[in-house]
């Protein structure tokens, strides 16, 4: 049979509002999705691995007992759980604060808790300028709270800074298990070598909120060189007390040629 593109043509025609109508809805719903999805924002960290202890001419790279590290063995310290734990520590990333009020603004300064539950969650609640009320998954009154005052009741503690809101306003705190937000932080971090043999290390982390991808990636930058120089400071002991038996063995043998 011969395909006959003016009856195609003619049941299209005939369609047309249909597939407007189609065309339309799907473009809509785009559009929607679009403005409706949080942007995700990406900070990044150039490092450049170098390795003092192959520079020539120097005692300590001469007589370093240990191997040089490639660059696979930096991006998994790098990315090692002992750095991810730190940087937890350090930023709190296992306080989860969710259904904040717009406008109420504050500073967590210490939070812990060793409630049954699991994970914790409360609610507080402002109940003036500066004071508020906190209760647990079940509305059960915790405490009253001051800002700039240390909150401890039993099991919680909560101390709120800088808390300018108005009465009713409120918000969720949650104390996720600290090894999920290692976890979690862990899944996030991308630490790759830019090119080949660069001995330069790119590391990444992407979030709905940019100034924590930034102080996630500096805080990672920072626990790397630390441990780094703590290991680069072992690593030279080791190498000074390694010369030091050997110049002392080599004392015994020409006192005892003598």
């Amino acid at each position: 049979d011969e395909i006959d593109l003016r009856a195609y043509l003619s049941v299209i025609m005939r369609r047309k509002k249909v597939l407007i109508l189609t065309l339309l809805a799907v473009l809509i719903l785009v559009v929607l999705y679009t403005f409706n999805m949080k942007p995700i924002y990406e900070a990044s960290a150039t490092l450049h691995v170098q390795d003092d202890r192959m520079k020539k001419g120097t005692m300590l790279g001469e007589l370093s007992i240990a191997a040089s590290n490639p660059i696979g063995a930096e991006l998994e310290i790098l990315k090692s759980r002992t750095n991810a734990e730190w940087v937890v520590r350090h930023l709190h990333l296992d306080w989860l604060v969710t259904k904040k009020t717009d406008g109420l603004n504050f500073k967590i300064l210490d939070f812990s808790s060793t409630a049954g539950e699991e994970p914790p969650v409360y609610q507080i609640e402002l109940t003036g300028p500066d004071t508020f009320t906190v209760r647990d998954k079940e509305d059960n009154l915790v405490g009253e709270g001051k800002s700039g005052q240390l909150l401890q009741k039993y099991n919680f503690r909560l101390l709120l800074s800088d808390l300018k809101g108005k009465k009713g306003d409120s918000f969720r705190l949650t104390l996720f298990p600290f090894d999920v937000a290692v976890n979690m932080l862990r899944g996030g971090i991308k630490a790759v070598e830019v090119g080949r043999m660069t001995s330069i290390i790119r590391a990444s982390y992407m979030n709905t909120d940019p100034v924590l991808a930034r102080d996630v990636v500096n805080a990672l930058v920072q626990a790397y060189l630390e441990q780094s120089v703590s290991l680069k400071a072992e690593e030279a002991s080791r190498t000074v007390e390694f010369v030091e038996k050997q110049l002392e063995e080599l004392r015994k043998n020409l006192d005892a040629s003598e």
